[in-house]
């Protein structure tokens, strides 16, 4: 019951006020929240979250196990039925166990409790999931395969100017696919883009001004495939390792998409550009850990205590 209040005080008897009813979105806001979330990460989401569901239910948490064509909006439906576990913390640590048993990467895992940790706020109004448990066994995990020999994962090769402009010669000179591979390279190393990214750019998304060139990024076009005449992420990682193939560079060396992502931000930091703007010039999130990565590769070296000192 709630009570109304006058400007001279309270009413003699307390009048009941019916609570509002529950408000319901409309098609424009569901369709929005649905698109809120770039197609490969909810491609990757469904995915983890399908894996955890049946690994639930092959633990007895659950009585009907996921089917392989459940969209996101199912599996948060079967994910309903843990919401209320008290014990939930403690059956996402177990199931990060049985990753770690399984030897998966540790960004997979990471991943993989992020989906978990949505859905559960999704389904529990709000609430976060307590994931210390799964993250201290995360971690224990990554330390064990960081000791471990020929385990530690091998990472995208940056690519510098020097790199890019003898990948961007070794393209070919006078076909159309020479013209899209060289625009490619400089593009992708020039935004710092994901492959994805590039993947989904038309010629409508630049414009050129007196100061340079804008590119307008449309993250809802995220590696949609070929279906409809572009290339697809897979295409940009196969262009970059044919450069570099053609290119004669270090075939030891692991050339990928990322690669050009990657050179942006050394090579940027390398010259002085703050780690901020980097950030937003290529999409990183201001604290990403992996950008600061990047720039501790380059400061270990730059920044070494043993400069100057004589040796």
């Amino acid at each position: 019951m709630f009570l109304l209040v006058s400007e001279v005080g309270l009413f003699d008897h307390a009048l009941p006020v019916a609570p509002a009813a529950p408000i319901e979105l409309s098609e424009g806001a569901r369709d929005r929240l649905a698109r809120s979330m770039p197609e490969g990460t909810r491609r990757a989401y469904v995915g983890d979250l399908r894996r955890f569901l049946t690994w639930a239910a092959g633990a007895g948490l659950l009585a009907v196990v996921p089917g392989p064509k459940d969209d996101l909006g199912q599996l948060g439906a079967a994910f309903a039925d843990l919401v209320d576990r008290p014990d939930l913390p403690l059956v996402v640590a177990e199931y990060v166990s049985s990753l770690a048993d399984a030897n998966q990467a540790p960004a997979t895992i990471e991943r993989a409790i992020a989906a978990i940790g949505r859905t559960f706020k999704a389904a529990a109004g709000g609430a976060r999931l307590n994931t210390d448990a799964a993250r201290a066994v995360l971690r224990t995990h990554r330390s064990d395969r960081a000791a471990s020999p020929g385990s530690a994962a091998r990472k995208a090769s940056p690519v510098t100017v020097d790199v890019l402009r003898r990948m961007v010669e070794s393209t070919d000179q006078a076909g159309p696919s020479g013209v899209r591979d060289r625009a490619l390279l400089v593009l992708g190393f020039a935004m710092g883009a994901r492959r994805s990214e590039l993947a989904g750019l038309d010629i409508a998304d630049l414009t050129f001004t007196a100061d340079g060139m804008e590119v307008l990024v449309r993250r809802s076009k995220t590696d949609k495939g070929s279906g409809d005449g572009r290339i697809t992420g897979q295409a940009v990682a196969l262009i970059v390792q044919r450069a570099a193939r053609v290119a004669g560079l270090d075939p030891a060396a692991v050339w990928s998409g990322h690669s050009l992502r990657r050179g942006f931000a050394t090579a940027a930091h390398r010259v002085g550009a703050d780690q901020l703007r980097i950030a937003r010039h290529g999409g990183w999130d201001d604290n990403s850990r992996a950008l600061s990565g990047y720039v501790e590769e380059v400061d270990r070296w730059m920044k070494n205590p043993l400069i100057g000192i004589g040796l």
